[in-house]
């Protein structure tokens, strides 16, 4: 038998997920997830579930947003909620 064990892929769309699933069993796939980038509900976070793949996010906090304070918060004024 070979050396690996297990595989993953990262910035799949779903249909490859499935495709490359069938050759051999996916253990993670790492996509790009965070506020801004939910676009991954829609296919890819399904079809990871339905197969049973891990999902690894990168950028979550989408670098460092919540860790400074933003200069969009220091524009608003006292009616903005």
């Amino acid at each position: 038998m070979g050396k690996i064990k297990y595989v993953g892929l990262s910035e799949a769309c779903a249909s490859t997920i499935r495709k490359a699933h069938t050759v051999h069993p996916r253990t993670a796939v790492q996509i790009k997830w965070s506020p801004w980038t939910r676009d991954v509900e829609e296919e890819i976070v399904p079809t990871c579930r339905e197969l049973g793949i891990g999902i690894v996010p990168y950028n979550p906090p989408e670098r460092g947003f919540f860790a400074t304070r933003s200069k969009v918060i220091e524009n608003l004024s006292d009616n903005d909620c």
